[in-house]
């Protein structure tokens, strides 16, 4: 006879195969969840369909076919993190959650905003505190970020007033007009940093 621990430990492991048997679903399904993820860090992952497939997208790293236990959720090989789609009114996911451990980690789908949009964020924004210029444009349809003369970085808008940019993430500041005066920049353990419009 098993012991009550053993027992316990024993229906885990079956659920968890269960959890991680990959069923064949219609890969029409995909279409809902393919797009751009932010966590409230700034942190971006893209979920996009290649040859009927769904893969998992961060920079930097190798992508990560994502493979169905069920309509909703997934897993992957790689690791036991475990991902899931909530989807909206309109059957397309609004954000993703995923789960390590006993960690549940929600990213919500950036928006897919217009050039007219991203013009109103467009310009230079300069931090007394670190003597440094931020410039911010739009080439080709896409967000970018300038700092001095490094590279351009694409950005996202995960929702009004709040941009994200390889992980750090700007709270838009506006007078009593509605005018965008500059933003508050959240970049690792430095939080706050205080960015004024030119």
């Amino acid at each position: 006879h098993l012991t009550a621990e053993a027992a316990t430990a024993e229906t885990i492991d079956r659920a968890r195969a269960v959890e991680r048997t990959a069923i064949t679903i219609d890969p029409a399904v995909y279409d809902a969840y393919v797009g751009r993820y932010a966590r409230g860090s700034g942190q971006v992952i893209a979920i996009v369909k290649e040859n009927g497939k769904l893969i998992l997208a961060s920079p930097g790293l190798p992508k990560i076919e994502l493979l169905a236990a069920s309509q909703t959720r997934f897993f992957q090989n790689y690791d036991e993190d475990k991902l899931s789609f909530h989807v909206d009114d309109s059957s397309k996911a609004f954000y993703l959650v995923i789960h390590r451990g006993n960690r549940e980690i929600r990213y919500d789908r950036v928006l897919k905003v217009t050039r007219d949009v991203f013009r109103e964020y467009t310009g230079n924004y300069y931090s007394d505190e670190l003597d440094v210029a931020y410039k911010l444009f739009i080439e080709d349809g896409q967000f970018f970020v300038k700092v001095g003369n490094t590279p351009k970085i694409q950005s996202d808008i995960i929702k009004k007033d709040v941009l994200v940019c390889r992980g750090n993430k700007a709270n838009v500041e506006r007078n009593a007009f509605g005018n965008i005066v500059g933003f508050r920049l959240d970049a690792g353990r430095v939080q706050n940093l205080k960015f004024v419009r030119k």
